[in-house]
């Protein structure tokens, strides 16, 4: 069976590191698409090794460490070798830091579903349907889904049964990233939304019964399921959507449960009253909206954007502030794409990327306004 790239050659370095018990490190992206994309591959090792102990997960504070792997993070660890490293849902625009990595004796596997921008990084097995030789026809996977396709390859040669419980997991994950509901994503976004009806995953039935939720409905699967794991917090490099995907104590499951689902709530009032200031602010004669605060709940940028490229049609930009950080969510009006507008402004960026319609950056706080203006110019001569 045809498979993007990569994805044998994973499963094979899977299976074998799962029999030795070698070191592993799984670095995966804060959102419900990384979360997810760790989850179904830690439970795989444990799958392979009921007995597996030296597997180590860890999740980057986006507020303090940006998007994707960071130098922090391999210097944090640099005694952590001989390893095998995992990047899930990030590590594409990652090039430098996975070339370091490697020199300090990781070997670096990176299953990512981000566009590729500039150079593409050479990790040991680098699996993205977007790389030019890859030649699978359809491209537009969340990371769980391509996590989930190297799952399959490993349950499959080894019969275990326990695609459903993966399947879920990519299901909301794929809807919570917005991918193109086609092709691919498609089959398994149906196959999961019906195995979600029987789960048996703890952390989602402590959901489903604190929230009263009824799983044939889309607004109770939006608001009820994926907005709660989104309104998760990160404690120690540790996601609490994480803790409550893989818990499998059910009082501790409902007690994480309900203080996700008030999170979600304050996570909405936050949304609705900022949404409410900016559009005081913004006027027809502007080219992009671009608003900064350092009271904003990062968790929550990325929603008022996408409220306000709903309302406004235009390119928006939204930043927290923390002392001389700026952290920001983008999104963008249809065929307009942020990430080639982050790329041309750059030089003012620390680190930038995503998707065409929803990316994001950070940099110097001090760069706020050149990058408005740079931004603001992007667009003007589009």
């Amino acid at each position: 069976m045809k498979q993007p790239i990569g994805v044998k050659q994973v499963a094979k370095r899977i299976i074998k590191a799962a029999k030795k018990q070698e070191k592993i490190i799984i670095f995966g992206d804060s959102d419900l698409d990384g979360v997810g994309s760790v989850v179904i591959l830690k439970e795989v090792f444990e799958l392979l090794n009921p007995l597996y102990s030296d597997i180590e997960i860890y999740f980057p504070n986006r507020e303090l460490e940006g998007h994707g792997i960071s130098m922090d993070f391999l210097e944090k660890y640099k005694d952590q070798t001989p390893a095998l490293l995992f990047i899930v849902d990030c590590g594409t625009a990652n090039g430098k830091e996975i070339t370091k990595a490697k020199k300090m004796g990781y070997e670096v596997i990176v299953i990512d579903h981000h566009p590729l921008i500039g150079r593409t990084p050479k990790p040991s097995v680098f699996v993205n349907a977007w790389q030019k030789k890859d030649s699978y026809p359809f491209k537009e996977f969340a990371a769980t889904g391509l996590v989930y396709l190297v799952a399959q390859e490993i349950l499959d040669k080894n019969n275990i049964p326990a695609k459903e419980r993966f399947l879920e997991v990519v299901a909301l994950a794929t809807l919570s990233d917005m991918m193109p509901l086609k092709e691919d994503n498609e089959k398994m976004v149906n196959q999961g939304l019906e195995a979600l009806l029987t789960t048996k995953r703890t952390g989602l039935r402590a959901l489903v019964e604190m929230g009263e939720l009824e799983l044939d409905n889309d607004m109770d699967i939006f608001g009820g399921i994926i907005a709660p794991l989104n309104s998760a917090k990160i404690y120690n490099n540790i996601m609490e959507s994480y803790e409550l995907l893989v818990c499998d104590d059910f009082k501790k499951a409902k007690s994480l449960a309900r203080k996700l689902i008030k999170q979600n709530k304050q996570k909405k009032e936050y949304v609705y009253q900022a949404v409410k200031d900016i559009n005081d602010k913004v006027k027809d004669k502007d080219i992009i909206i671009f608003e900064s605060d350092k009271y904003w709940p990062a968790a929550t940028l990325g929603v008022i954007a996408s409220r306000l490229v709903k309302k406004h049609k235009k390119p928006v930009f939204i930043f927290r502030i923390v002392e001389d950080i700026a952290v920001g969510s983008a999104r963008m009006p249809k065929e307009v794409n942020g990430v080639d507008a982050f790329k041309a402004c750059k030089e003012l960026l620390t680190t930038y990327g995503g998707h065409a319609p929803a990316c994001g950056c950070r940099l110097p706080s001090k760069n706020l306004n050149k990058l408005k203006k740079c931004l603001n110019n992007y667009f003007k001569n589009l």
